[in-house]
């Protein structure tokens, strides 16, 4: 039996203002994957790849 799992992507961009000053944002992937076979890590990397700086949670749906 397959499990559905859906993966949420989050993406951080980082501006620097100073030596001192940072400004982060996080933006939501309206877009996010459902997979149905998660047992290969290399399904997701399309969708990571591009991205300086990503975050993936992972969920039963």
């Amino acid at each position: 039996m397959k499990r559905l799992y859906r993966y949420t992507v989050f993406s951080a961009t980082a501006t620097r203002f100073s030596a001192s000053e940072w400004d982060i944002e996080i933006e939501h992937d309206e877009d996010s994957v459902t997979l149905f076979e998660p047992d290969d890590p290399k399904a997701l990397m399309p969708f990571l790849e591009n991205s300086l700086s990503t975050l993936a949670i992972m969920e039963p749906a």
